[in-house]
């Protein structure tokens, strides 16, 4: 019997050439599992234990445990957990602030290039020669582009068209429309009140004019203005104490802030006004 399976063992055997059944039979005989047996446990071996070398396998081994990005930025558990708990809510957040800022980006674009468009429109309006025609061209971009800075400088323009025409109540009152639409903090304002202080010393109400000159005294970089038109007032109403008072003050204004050159002529005619003035001779020249 052993020389028989030693000899099955050496000997070249071509079972595919031999029916299965002698090849089986042949092999039990010689006390060896039959080749459908070896091949049958093979199969089951094969179905029972994946390949070490199958896709999957190899995919899973290479890849491990799937983290996500929470765990890559290695948060506290709280802030982690609390993140999974409300995403959505934190999402929908994200999304609206994402929004608000392209929108007020848009905003802006648009804001700017409007008001470019409108000064252009403006500076054409402005270079046309004719009166009438320049007007209507003003008055085309004031209701063209309301609220914009074109807009309120073509509204300046148009009350300067009839203060110069001696349109002066008609001035008066695009004046103060203009100043009732400005904000308080508009570099416009102290343009617009001398403008009204100028309007109405023309209309003879020299109280209204002096309640704009004294606003204009009180502010910043045009107390100067304010100054001389009190002064030129306070010598009409034949006042001279309060004449020489403010004129005593425009000087002092020009001599703490060291203004020569372009005051000096100025200068020279309100010196020569108080020094009238101090003799008690009267008040009757003017500015």
């Amino acid at each position: 019997m052993i020389f028989l399976q030693a000899l099955i063992i050496v000997t070249p055997f071509n079972h595919r050439k031999c029916p299965p059944v002698l090849n089986d039979h042949f092999m039990s005989a010689a006390g060896v599992q039959p080749i459908t047996v070896l091949n049958q446990q093979l199969q089951g071996l094969n179905m029972t234990k994946p390949s070490a070398f199958d896709k999957k396998q190899i995919q899973s081994a290479v890849l491990g445990e799937k983290r996500s990005i929470l765990d890559e930025l290695h948060l506290p558990p709280e802030v982690a957990s609390f993140i999974r708990n409300n995403s959505k809510t934190l999402i929908a957040v994200a999304l609206c602030i994402v929004l608000m800022i392209l929108g007020w980006t848009f905003y802006k674009n648009y804001t700017a290039s409007r008001n470019d468009k409108a000064a252009a429109e403006l500076v054409g309006a402005m270079q046309v020669t004719e009166e009438a025609g320049r007007i209507l061209a003003i008055d085309r971009v004031v209701a063209e582009f309301p609220r914009t800075d074109a807009s309120q400088w073509g509204r300046l323009e148009l009350a300067h068209i009839d203060y110069q025409a001696n349109n002066f109540e008609s001035a008066a009152l695009k004046y103060k429309a203009i100043l009732d639409d400005l904000s308080s903090d508009s570099g416009l304002v102290p343009l617009v009140i001398y403008s009204l202080g100028q309007t109405y010393e023309q209309l003879q109400e020299f109280d209204s004019a002096l309640q704009y000159y004294q606003t204009l005294s009180e502010t910043p970089g045009f107390a100067g203005e304010g100054y001389l038109g009190m002064g030129r007032l306070y010598e009409e109403k034949k006042e001279p104490e309060k004449t020489r008072e403010v004129y005593a003050k425009y000087l002092s204004l020009l001599n703490e802030n060291a203004i020569t050159n372009q005051n000096d002529k100025t200068r020279t005619i309100i010196e020569e006004k108080l020094a009238t003035l101090k003799t008690g001779t009267g008040t009757e020249e003017t500015e």
